[in-house]
């Protein structure tokens, strides 16, 4: 990928917001990152104020939900006299990147797409690498992208990045996009990943039904998977139907009905939520959160963790913002690029079931399907310009 002035920009700014998790475990090179992050920071809204508030002399409905969404998480953390520097931070990073990516969006999606590739492309090889010559880690353990759980905080957005620029720019997956798919689902299959590796193996029903089966969309869209998250979460959590399941998920999967005691801390968790319904309990300091809820740092669910922070007020921001999603996509639900995200966010949604997405591109995802129309344009005029040649 040959990279020009523009991209060279976007990549550097966006690195110290997208950092491998290694680098959580080294000191020194973490406090170079804050520093990074701030410079870039600063840069990035010099460019959002110029580039969107003047030159398009609005703000995205997306950005405010998001911006609301951490305002929301931040007093409660003031409130609750949490880990306020820290839920800053992560709070400041989530809201900058998806600035960052608005800015790409209307400056060059096609750049903006690149950026992202190249910068997990990069880490996507040096953890494999990692892998196959340090099987034990780089670091005290600790593999480039941190342990193997969390690997697909990397893979996932790869993945749903290099689909929608293969669909934007060739019409199609191409056969790199398809070996970094199967090295990916190898990882996470040789470390045994489970929600991990369910979650890529289900991109195959992507790659067989997308473009062959018409009218599909009508069923499976985000409008169904949105609910069937939210029905999924209940039978889970709540009811706890896994049990019955027993021996699948014992013989098969090799993972007990309580998935790890993952049932034990829901039930802490909750517990938690009902004292504090409203606004939650912030963002809390690891060993006060540990001491609460059965011995973890976080919910091991996304919205148990969501309803745990900043309670019914921060649930129902997040559902507003995917809200404002469906309602974008809708109009293009039947487009290839509108299906690759749409089951983009289902898989994230099963993976939310048994963890935590905490992390800035998750929010960058579900910012690809409120932007749809500018992708998919930018798509139609690649291809009239083939076309005419």
């Amino acid at each position: 990928m040959r990279i020009n002035k523009k991209l060279l920009i976007y990549i550097v700014l966006i690195i110290p917001f997208i950092k491998p998790q290694i680098i959580n475990f080294i000191d020194t090179l973490n406090k170079i990152n804050y520093v990074l992050k701030a410079i870039a920071a600063i840069y990035i809204l010099k460019l959002y104020i110029s580039k969107i508030l003047i030159a398009q002399k609005k703000c995205s409905k997306f950005l405010i939900c998001i911006i609301i969404y951490n305002l929301l998480l931040i007093i409660s953390t003031i409130i609750n006299k949490g880990n306020i520097v820290q839920c800053i931070g992560v709070s400041f990073g989530n809201i900058i990147i998806v600035m960052l990516t608005e800015v790409m969006i209307f400056d060059d999606i096609k750049i903006m797409f690149k950026t992202y590739i190249f910068v997990l492309d990069l880490y996507f090889g040096i953890n494999t690498i990692g892998l196959i010559l340090f099987p034990g880690g780089l670091y005290n353990g600790i593999n480039f992208l941190g342990i193997d759980n969390r690997f697909i905080f990397y893979y996932l957005p790869l993945l749903c990045f290099r689909f929608c620029y293969s669909y934007m720019e060739f019409n199609k997956i191409r056969i790199i996009d398809y070996i970094i798919y199967i090295i990916c689902l190898c990882t996470l299959i040789y470390t045994w990943s489970v929600s991990a590796m369910i979650g890529l193996m289900l991109y195959m029903i992507l790659f067989v039904s997308i473009g062959r089966i018409k009218g599909i969309e009508k069923i499976f869209n985000l409008t169904t998977y949105s609910v069937s998250m939210l029905i999924t979460n209940y039978l889970i959590v709540i009811q706890k139907i896994q049990y019955n399941f027993k021996g699948f998920l014992e013989n098969i999967l090799h993972k007990d009905a309580t998935f790890t005691q993952r049932t034990l801390i829901w039930e802490k968790v909750l517990t938690c939520i009902k004292k504090n319904i409203i606004i939650g309990n912030g963002y809390e300091y690891e060993n006060v959160t540990i001491q609460k809820i059965n011995g973890a740092n976080h919910a091991h669910n996304n919205i148990l963790m969501i309803l745990y922070r900043g309670g019914i007020l921060l649930f129902l921001t997040y559902i507003a913002m995917i809200g404002l999603v469906i309602k974008k996509m809708k109009k293009y639900r039947d487009k290839k690029i509108a299906k690759v995200i749409s089951f983009t966010i289902l898989i994230s949604f099963i993976m939310t079931i048994f963890d935590t997405f905490d992390f800035a591109l998750y929010f960058v995802i579900f910012q690809l399907g409120y932007y749809i129309e500018k992708i998919v344009v930018a798509s139609k005029s690649k291809l009239l310009k083939e076309g005419e040649k």
